[in-house]
């Protein structure tokens, strides 16, 4: 009996309690149908949802349970299982900064297969920005590893990380500070590892060149100069070296000499290293304190210049004189120094 055939009747022998046969009446009366639901899912590749208990993947796809008594009127609700499956490819490239720690990185997006356009875009947790078209430069980045959301029309969304690599640091070295003795020059050596297309020292001061990459420096105080350094795609980078002056007393008095004019210690002078820039003055005197010599501005290193041994044109006697000699340093600096000389007949 079912829908086409709800009613009749039935003889059963001998089925009543008396042993006589049975006669049962059969009337069925159906309740509306009831549409049961449709589980329709798009999903991504590798997932799966259960239903049931049944689990539904790339693998099994499709079917049908049963829930029994599961239906609003009391009958058994039939649940059928329809999933896709779809993934989208994202061609995205991570565009290094132009200089090393830079922010001018780009993530550009040429191609987007697959999903439901249109699309939206969102880098990390900003909000998505829709795409008009192809390429998409998503811009202002630094290095490092970012994560590019993808959404589609249907409201999925799709993640790819993408890494911006730094391009290759700029090494400019000028190496350890350096001491040098006053009225001596140092020539700077930096070592890179790029060719620049540009160079600045400063200060310029005590160089003689302040856009070349290896200046002597003449510097007559302490001083740091820094070289920035630029390459040929406008990256720059810069270091430091310093310098400390000192003043050594690079002066030379002869302790005797010997006027016999036979061209070997005749007379008597100063003698100074580069760092003295004149002898101002220069007096000697004898034991009692009377001055027997005196000259100012003596040339450096000048022998011509210096005391013959003689006082008013008359030749002194061997004896021990002192001397008194006022120094100008390159600097300007000025230091007075004196000692004593041995006159030798």
């Amino acid at each position: 009996y079912d829908q086409n055939n709800p009613s009749g009747t039935e003889i059963l022998t001998n089925a009543a309690a008396n042993g006589c046969d049975s006669i049962l009446q059969v009337q069925l009366s159906f309740l509306p149908a009831v549409n049961g639901p449709l589980i329709a899912e798009l999903l991504f590749p590798g997932d799966s949802i259960v239903v049931n208990g049944t689990v539904y993947n790339q693998a099994n796809p499709s079917g049908t349970e049963i829930f029994a008594g599961a239906a609003a009127n009391g009958c058994d609700s039939i649940v059928t299982i329809s999933l896709t499956f779809e993934d989208i490819y994202i061609g995205a490239t991570g565009i290094s900064p132009a200089c090393f720690r830079g922010e001018d990185g780009l993530i550009v997006i040429d191609t987007l297969i697959g999903g439901k356009p249109p699309y939206s875009v969102a880098l990390g947790s900003n909000d998505f920005e829709p795409i008009a078209g192809f390429p998409v430069a998503l811009g202002g980045l630094s290095s490092g590893d970012y994560d590019l959301w993808i959404e589609d029309a249907d409201g999925f969304t799709y993640v790819l990380e993408v890494t911006i690599s730094d391009p290759p640091a700029l090494v400019l070295e000028l190496g350890p500070d350096r001491t040098l003795p006053l009225g001596e020059s140092v020539e700077f050596e930096p070592l890179l590892n790029f060719v620049p297309a540009a160079l600045q020292w400063a200060p310029s001061a005590f160089l003689s060149c302040d856009t070349c990459l290896n200046p002597l420096a003449s510097s007559l105080e302490d001083i740091t100069y820094t070289l920035t350094a630029i390459d040929p795609l406008g990256c720059l980078t810069s270091d430091q070296i310093s310098l400390r002056v000192y003043r050594q007393r690079a002066l030379y008095a002869p302790n005797a000499f010997s006027p016999d004019f036979d061209g070997v210690n005749d007379l008597f002078t100063i003698f100074a290293g580069a760092e003295v820039a004149e002898i101002r003055n220069l007096q000697i005197f004898n034991r009692w304190g009377d001055q027997v010599f005196q000259a100012p501005l003596i040339p450096l290193n000048d022998e011509s210049w210096g005391w013959d041994g003689t006082f008013r044109g008359q030749r002194l006697d061997a004896d021990v004189f002192v001397y008194y000699a006022e120094v100008e340093y390159i600097d300007g600096q000025r230091e007075l120094i004196k000692g004593d000389v041995l006159l030798i007949r």
